[in-house]
């Protein structure tokens, strides 16, 4: 199903967002920030579905998007931008406001590429804490156009296989050494909360010892 966040019915000015407009190749792009509520209020999530099949996109895992959600909640952040598309209108339609502010208006889908997960995380988060909603997101719109709405979705879906199939895991076990020794200089253990991804992935002999050390103190400290 494709899923519109923004409520049926609802009356608003279009999506600002603060930035610049470049261009690769033939492809416009318009790169920038602006706060959460204004994307959710304008964005469509191509999902899979009996009624959809043509969709590529899965359907949100809530879990997933619930722990996003609680880690920016507890005041973390998140560089990744969200990646969006217009696939029927030209950058053109979008007004500039000033030197680097420009609205999008209100009729122009903007179809969620990445970020689909980030993004419900925050719509749930900021249904019992609105300020949430005021956070400022990075973002990335894309205009891969065509008159052919199925060609469109398909280079949609082209570049939704690049970001989530090409990318190669990067060693961080270097990065884990240095977050373990800081760890061995806290004296008190009892309050730290344990990250998920450690919960998670305990395969590396830095992340054992870790969470080992963290578990065996607050035992100690009940």
């Amino acid at each position: 199903m494709m899923i519109k966040i923004k409520k049926e019915g609802e009356q608003s000015m279009g999506l600002r967002i603060k930035g610049v407009r470049f261009k690769q190749h033939h492809t416009e792009f318009l790169i920038g920030y602006t706060k959460a509520a204004e994307i959710l209020k304008q964005i469509r999530s191509d999902e899979w579905s009996p009624l959809n099949p043509a969709g590529y996109q899965r359907e949100v895992i809530e879990r997933r998007a619930k722990e996003y959600g609680n880690f920016i909640a507890r005041e973390g952040i998140s560089p990744n931008a969200v990646i969006l598309n217009i696939r029927d209108k030209d950058l053109d339609n979008i007004k500039k406001i000033n030197e680097a502010e420009f609205e999008i208006p209100d009729g122009i889908q903007l179809w969620v590429v990445d970020g689909q997960h980030r993004l419900k995380g925050l719509e749930i988060m900021g249904m019992n804490n609105p300020s949430i909603l005021d956070l400022n997101i990075p973002v990335v719109i894309m205009n891969l156009k065509s008159p052919d709405p199925q060609e469109a979705r398909e280079k949609e879906a082209t570049q939704f296989l690049i970001i989530n199939k090409t990318q190669k895991g990067v060693r961080s076990d270097l990065a884990e050494r240095i977050l373990a020794q800081a760890e061995e200089k806290k004296k008190q253990y009892a309050d730290f909360e344990i990250p998920t991804f450690l919960r998670k992935n305990r395969s590396s002999m830095v992340q054992k010892d870790m969470v080992s050390k963290i578990e065996e103190t607050r035992e100690k400290s009940e």
